[in-house]
C-alpha cells in the first residue's frame, strides 16, 4: 500500500479528469529522464533543483528559504553550453498540462534565464525533454 508521502510526492499516476486515462505523474517523468540521463552518461552535469514540495515539514520549508531558496526555479540545469547558449534549463510537466496555466515565478525564470543566454523551458513528460537535450546538445536550438 502507498503511503500519504508518496501520494504527495506523485510516485502514482494520475487520472486525467477530461479523457479518463492515467498519466504518468512529474516525479515518474522525473525519475525516467534521470535514468535516462545515467544510461547516456550525462548525469554528472545535470542538477536537479530542489522544490518546496521535497520538504515535508513547514519548518523545513522556511530553512530552505533561509538558504537561499528561489521559488519557481526550473526543475533541472545541464551546465554544459552548446553553440548558441550558456546552459539548459527545463521545467517539468506532466504530458497533459500542456494548456494549462503555468505558474507566474516559472515564467519569470524562464524569462530571465532566456534573457541571460541560457535556454529554458517547459517540457511536457521525459520524451520531450529527451528531445530538447538532444536537440540542444547537436545544437539544434
Amino acid at each position: 500500500m502507498i503511503g500519504a508521502r508518496q501520494r504527495r510526492i506523485g510516485k502514482r499516476p494520475i487520472l486525467n479528469q477530461k479523457t479518463q486515462t492515467l498519466v504518468p505523474s512529474e516525479y515518474q517523468e522525473c525519475k525516467a529522464f534521470w535514468q535516462y540521463a545515467c544510461l547516456k552518461g550525462f548525469d554528472d552535469d545535470l542538477i536537479k533543483n530542489a522544490n518546496e514540495r521535497m520538504g515535508d515539514t513547514h519548518w523545513f520549508i522556511k530553512a530552505l528559504y533561509a538558504i537561499g531558496f528561489r521559488k519557481g526555479l526550473l526543475d533541472y540545469h545541464y551546465i554544459v553550453a552548446n553553440d548558441k547558449y550558456h546552459g539548459l534549463w527545463l521545467e517539468f510537466k506532466r504530458i497533459d498540462q500542456r494548456d494549462e496555466k503555468k505558474k507566474p515565478e516559472q515564467d519569470g525564470w524562464i524569462a530571465r534565464l532566456l534573457k541571460r543566454g541560457h535556454y529554458a523551458t517547459y517540457v511536457y513528460g521525459c520524451d520531450h525533454a529527451i528531445k530538447i537535450y538532444t536537440d540542444y546538445v547537436n545544437n539544434r536550438i
